[in-house]
């Protein structure tokens, strides 16, 4: 993509299943939703220090995509951003992300460790569904709401930390994680 361009528009490269390879130039600040969805066989981005916003569904379905580099001037990642990245094993979270929307991360089987921001506050429902691979979870203190279902079926989950500020979680926040036997008792922060 030619080095001038800010933005690359909603569904530009949508079902380009045999990309593999794009490089972004410096310039580019907004990645419209679903830019690259389903883009199947693209294994590898990384984004300009310019970029600041990834809208809903950019990445979905990218299922090769193995490796994510998300520069710190990112101020909006947009729900199911890379939900089915099914490749994605670890991912670096920018400081300047706040919200965690829904589906963010779901379905993303291979994701062993994710580094939250320290600034995080709220998680949204489902946003790490289904990420079965991943062995445990650091909760920043700011966070004060956890979504409904978002570590649900996180089948290897062993370990989670959580904030001591913790307001309110869903009631099925972490079912089915056979493995998490430490969980403190959240009864009193079920929100309905």
């Amino acid at each position: 993509l030619p080095e001038g361009m800010n933005t690359v528009g909603k569904n530009t490269f949508a079902g380009c299943r045999d990309l593999e390879r794009l490089i972004l130039p410096e310039s580019l600040s907004y990645i419209g939703g679903g830019a690259f969805q389903n883009c199947e066989s693209l294994r590898e981005i990384v984004l300009p220090d310019a970029g600041d916003y990834i809208a809903g569904d950019a990445f979905a379905g990218c299922s090769g995509l193995e490796s994510i580099q998300i520069p710190d001037s990112c101020g909006y990642i947009g729900a199911s951003a890379f939900n089915g990245c099914q490749s994605l094993k670890q991912l670096t979270m920018p400081s300047s992300i706040y919200t965690i929307h829904p589906f963010t991360f779901s379905g993303c089987i291979s994701l062993t460790e994710i580094i939250l921001p320290e600034d995080l506050e709220e998680i949204g429902e489902r946003a790490f569904f289904c990420c079965s691979a991943l062995r445990e979870i650091e909760i920043p203190d700011p966070v004060e709401d956890i979504g409904d279902y978002a570590f649900a079926y996180c089948l290897s989950l062993e370990s989670v930390t959580l904030p001591e500020d913790l307001e309110t979680v869903g009631p099925c926040t972490f079912e089915n994680c056979p493995l998490l036997t430490d969980l403190p008792d959240l009864s009193d922060m079920i929100e309905e």
